[in-house]
């Protein structure tokens, strides 16, 4: 494989692995944030809010984010192919950026060969 099938590789797989690993980090958090709420996190969350009241468009923006992710999080809880289907995602990418890390390096390996026979002649 050349140089662009193997960014393209790691980019796709990049993609696939945020696509799966994003939304299982925001339901954790919206977790974290709903079931504790005298933890560290969510009382700092809840200082990040008072102070974002100052700017009422910030501070919508920021309500409407808690409440996509707390809905996330409940769908994620009680949908199973939802979970599936961020993990396969996730499983994929890596697979996808591995290979593509794998196809630079023997592109490399395949380079200092031809070096090393031109050089001999």
């Amino acid at each position: 494989m050349g140089r662009t099938a193997g960014s393209f590789l790691i980019g796709f797989g990049m993609c696939l692995l945020l696509l799966g690993l994003g939304p299982i980090c925001l339901a954790e958090v919206a977790r974290v944030l709903k079931d504790m709420p005298d933890s560290p996190s969510s009382k700092a969350m809840r200082t990040f809010a008072s102070l974002l009241k100052s700017n009422p468009y910030a501070y919508a923006a920021a309500r409407r984010f808690y409440e996509v992710s707390l809905t996330f999080y409940e769908v994620m809880s009680t949908v199973w192919e939802v979970r599936l289907f961020h993990i396969y995602s996730s499983i994929i990418g890596t697979v996808m950026i591995l290979k593509g890390l794998l196809s630079f390096r023997s592109k490399g390996q395949d380079e200092d060969a031809k070096i090393e026979i031109k050089g001999a002649t």
